[in-house]
């Protein structure tokens, strides 16, 4: 069966419909939102298969439409969007490269409270991984907002849930630059931390100490 699904995926990519699948997706074209959902899905099932299918995917307008609507778009276009985004991070460091370049962080953490709690879980993923690029994550710690952002939704009654988890990670990756420290610390949401940590939660602890070293050495400098 899996030999098949490769078979009938090459046949579909061989054919040459990608311009289509693309066009479809340009705001500026008279399709309805499912018909822009469906081709995002099948652009996803057919074109995230194999790295040669991929560079073509990536030489189009692609990520520029996903970017669209994950900003601008409905709700149900915004889960198919950050569900995109969230698979192009699973494949390659490249394309993570791509999306910090292109803007997608900027767009994620506003996607944090999106009315969905789909986009919202899933764009603490995409976040999570796209921070574990040096690049990255070094432009999303200039943006005071984004720091200030991941330490207000925070949630020490959430403790267990998949974002809180993201989060933690997003932040224990900001710890290992003084700027990302200073940045947490002048956050003014330090208490949901510690409350993290006063509940055992082993990444806030190691977060906190982490901030508590690095602190008290800079004081004694």
């Amino acid at each position: 069966m899996a030999l098949e699904d490769v078979s009938f995926k090459q046949i579909v990519i061989n054919a040459g419909v990608l311009e289509s699948l693309v066009h479809l997706l340009d705001p500026d074209s008279p399709y309805s939102l499912k018909s822009r959902e469906v081709a995002l899905s099948a652009i996803e099932f057919f074109y995230f298969s194999s790295t040669t299918s991929m560079n073509i995917l990536m030489a189009t307008a692609f990520l520029d439409w996903v970017l669209f609507f994950l900003r601008n778009g409905e709700i149900s276009i915004q889960e198919s969007a950050v569900k995109a985004v969230t698979h192009l991070c699973k494949i390659s460091e490249e394309y993570k490269k791509s999306m910090g370049k292109a803007g997608f962080m900027p767009e994620l953490v506003r996607s944090l409270e999106a009315k969905s709690s789909l986009v919202r879980e899933t764009a603490a993923e995409a976040l999570c991984s796209l921070i574990s690029i040096q690049s990255n994550r070094k432009a999303f710690i200039q943006d005071d907002h984004n720091v200030n952002q991941v330490m207000r939704l925070l949630d020490p009654n959430e403790e267990k849930s998949a974002t809180t988890k993201c989060f933690l990670s997003i932040l224990m990756s900001l710890t290992d630059s003084n700027s990302g420290r200073r940045k947490i610390m002048a956050s003014g949401y330090i208490c949901r931390l510690e409350k993290l940590a006063d509940s055992g939660i082993v990444d806030a602890k190691k977060i906190i100490k982490k901030l508590s070293v690095h602190q008290y050495g800079a004081s004694g400098q």
